[in-house]
């Protein structure tokens, strides 16, 4: 990356929340920020989907991307998150990793998760908080990358820039990465159906009663296969 597009990385060795500082960061600034990227040690109010919290301790690799909506050169889809989850899983791959996406936002070593990806828009700026498990001690059932976090932490920061290179292709690695959900039978919303894959517009597609169905969002349960 040249200089003008370097992060400006802004370290703390413990937030209630990387998104939430960050949030406050562009209400007291007097003007734009773009590629900031907000990391800290530990969290103790960690912020989920559908607006969850937890803690996260200290070893993992936790940080907000903070980047400026109307200086990146094509226009955010909800879709971006799928897309994230897609290359941050194939910069792991070139590590060696097994890992694979479960849709639409986690990140997954073989059949175990090892983070997950949080999207929202904040007074013109997109905030993108990742979390991942580098050296801390991962919940029960799920995957620790066993790198230091500030390791992982710069494989995120790649994975965003090789996005951005791409001008907003963020589906490019659909086919190039597993994702854990591949024939497995699930419910989303009031969808019940087995998965077919990953559209090119990065919506979920289920086979529900022998008939194709595009989900754009919602929570995966997955099922026992039918007549199990």
């Amino acid at each position: 990356m040249t200089k003008q597009n370097a992060w400006q990385v802004m370290h703390h060795p413990s937030l209630a929340s990387t998104q939430a500082h960050a949030r406050s960061m562009i209400d007291t600034s007097t003007g734009p920020l773009h590629r900031v990227s907000v990391t800290t040690d530990q969290q103790t109010a960690g912020v989920g989907r559908r607006g969850s919290t937890f803690e996260s301790p200290p070893g993992g690799a936790y940080q907000t991307l903070v980047l400026h909506e109307p200086s990146l050169d094509w226009v955010v889809s909800p879709s971006l998150a799928v897309g994230l989850a897609f290359e941050l899983a194939f910069r792991l791959r070139q590590e060696g990793f097994d890992s694979q996406i479960k849709w639409p936002n986690d990140v997954y070593l073989g059949d175990l998760k090892a983070g997950g990806i949080l999207m929202e828009r904040h007074a013109g700026h997109l905030l993108i908080g990742v979390g991942l498990n580098a050296l801390n001690a991962p919940p029960a059932g799920a995957a620790q990358l066993g790198r230091s976090p500030e390791i992982v932490r710069a494989w995120v920061r790649e994975s965003w820039d090789a996005l951005d290179r791409a001008g907003g292709n963020w589906l490019a690695r659909r086919e190039e990465v597993p994702h854990v959900l591949a024939g497995r039978r699930v419910r989303v919303g009031g969808s019940i159906g087995q998965v077919l894959g990953i559209a090119s517009d990065g919506r979920l597609v289920l086979n529900v009663d022998g008939e194709p169905t595009h989900v754009t969002a919602g929570h995966v349960e997955l099922l026992p296969p039918s007549g199990s």
